[in-house]
């Protein structure tokens, strides 16, 4: 799956650097040829050799000292940085001008290309990029693309929707997308950003950027009612979709397991409509409690070539969820959850006392109810059916004592009583329902 991620160059942060794009062979191999000669031009120390931007890319023994678009993971950047007085400083002694320092990173952040690219193309960071677009356990060496693809771990910039992975970077590609065939490397960012893509040596925008953005997991605001699911990403749109980014619409998907249909106009063939323009819409489709339902949300960029270029994932499994507050489970809300709380709080414990009442009896004495048991009480829930001349006064010794009155129906609430009385009254009246409860 995708991993919404961008790497902002420290390059930006450099106020050094030269204005357009760097040539590798008048301005880097200068640099290596003037300062690094005495290790790695003739001798090879480490197995690198910085003679040829062959040499250099093909790294040392242990591996490339480049990665392109990226300088800070890239070995050699982080040698010529260190402190001279680390073992491990490049070169030995002394050390780069910052000037040059910075002209290597930005070397780096444009490709570590050897001629410069256009200076016409995609200015915006948050387009796809070359930088991201790598498939870390497998490049990293975490594994093969069979053991990648088992752990759930997929190539950057892809999405599953069904059963069908929509790999968007242009470094991989999939021999058959409909049939899950292992990812295959193309290697597309290796002359340069792809199209599209983010060019960070670009000094003219194009208006080629494209973008892979799209909500995704908490990014989408599900509401379940007996009928319908809703989704609405109205804060995905406002607060956290690409800033410079043309959004003409949204197509969605809904699938349960590899069962898929789409719920807003169909996005096929591409380009004949631009979706859903809002940000949010209403599944009328009829759903199962405890089914999960997959929601593939795909953003119709201004320039997007094809479905599936920037989509995301969101899941939900109505009914999955007890009622909020209902903490013992039973389906509904009475004193029993109320206990179960504030036992919780007050002993800090809610595997329940070890002095709970398993016996209560409840005494009506001299316009007073009273309740008599042989351990702890935690609470009383009483429903009384009366006539309109009764009144009611709570008890003032509980940790909360209250009570509603509609019509002739009065419901009351005595949670952890201090004493054996629980309210006094005026009039006749029935106890029409009653839970006691103890700690549990």
């Amino acid at each position: 799956m995708y991993t919404n991620r961008i790497k902002y160059f420290l390059s930006c942060c450099l106020l050094t650097l030269s204005i357009g794009q760097v040539d590798y062979n008048s301005e880097i191999q200068t640099i290596f040829t003037n300062n690094c000669g005495n290790c790695h031009l003739g001798n090879s120390s480490g197995g690198l050799n910085l003679s040829s931007y062959t040499n250099v890319m093909s790294g040392g023994i242990g591996g490339a000292v480049i990665t392109p678009y990226d300088h800070t993971t890239s070995e050699l950047y982080n040698r010529i940085t260190l402190s001279e007085s680390s073992d491990f400083d490049m070169p030995p002694s002394g050390s780069l001008d910052q000037s040059e320092i910075n002209l290597i990173a930005q070397w780096i952040d444009e490709g570590a290309l050897e001629e410069p690219g256009s200076s016409s193309g995609c200015t915006d960071p948050e387009a796809y990029n070359c930088a991201d677009d790598d498939w870390s356990c497998y490049d990293d060496g975490g594994g093969t693309p069979t053991d990648c693809m088992d752990a759930g771990e997929w190539p950057n910039y892809t999405v599953l929707v069904g059963p069908t992975p929509y790999i968007n970077g242009c470094n991989y590609d999939n021999t058959d997308p409909y049939d899950g065939n292992l990812p295959v490397y193309q290697g597309g960012c290796e002359s340069g950003p792809c199209e599209g893509y983010y060019n960070p040596g670009a000094t003219t925008d194009d208006g080629s950027c494209d973008y892979y953005h799209a909500p995704h997991g908490d990014n989408v605001e599900f509401t379940i009612v007996a009928d319908s699911i809703s989704l609405d990403w109205t804060f995905w749109a406002n607060n956290i979709a690409p800033v410079n980014a043309v959004i003409n619409g949204y197509h969605i998907t809904r699938c349960i397991g590899d069962g898929c249909v789409i719920i807003t106009d169909s996005p096929f063939p591409w380009g004949s409509n631009d979706g859903l323009n809002a940000t949010f819409v209403v599944d009328e489709n009829e759903w199962q409690d405890n089914v999960e339902i997959k929601y593939a949300i795909n953003v119709k960029y201004s320039n997007a070539e094809e479905y599936g270029m920037a989509i995301g994932a969101s899941y939900v499994t109505p009914g999955s969820c007890p009622n909020m507050g209902d903490l013992n489970g039973d389906g509904g809300w009475n004193v029993l959850d109320i206990v179960n709380l504030a036992n919780c709080v007050l002993a800090g414990d809610c595997g329940g006392r070890v002095d709970d009442a398993s016996e209560s009896t409840i005494i009506k004495k001299d316009n007073k109810i009273s309740i008599v048991a042989n351990g702890f009480i935690g609470g009383v829930e009483m429903t009384l059916s009366h006539s309109s001349n009764f009144t009611i006064e709570m008890t003032d010794r509980a940790l909360f004592a209250d009570y509603l009155t509609t019509g002739n129906e009065t419901k009351l609430l005595v949670i952890s009583p201090e004493t054996e009385e629980l309210f006094s009254y005026e009039g006749e009246f029935e106890i029409t329902e009653i839970i006691v409860a103890n700690s549990q």
